[in-house]
């Protein structure tokens, strides 16, 4: 099992977290991919990424805001 580190809680990836994540999995060329998109389909479009070695759910509050304040907005895993 992976863990992934959030200070100052850990998270374990297993089946039940997965299914637990909000968002959706789409399947493409090398594999499948955690994202989810959220905000009015008009909204100014907006992408989140963490790079290498982050969840997407450090993004938390900065997606929050967003779909709030009315931007489309993108993250994955």
């Amino acid at each position: 099992m992976w863990r992934i580190p959030f200070i100052p809680e850990f998270i374990e990836l297993n089946r039940l977290t997965r299914k637990e994540a909000p968002g959706e999995l789409v399947k493409l060329s090398n594999g499948y991919t955690h994202y989810q998109l959220c905000g009015p389909e008009d909204g100014y479009p907006d992408i989140l990424f963490q790079g290498v070695s982050g969840p997407y759910f450090m993004w938390d509050r900065t997606f929050n805001f967003l779909t709030k304040s009315g931007y489309r907005v993108l993250r994955y895993d």
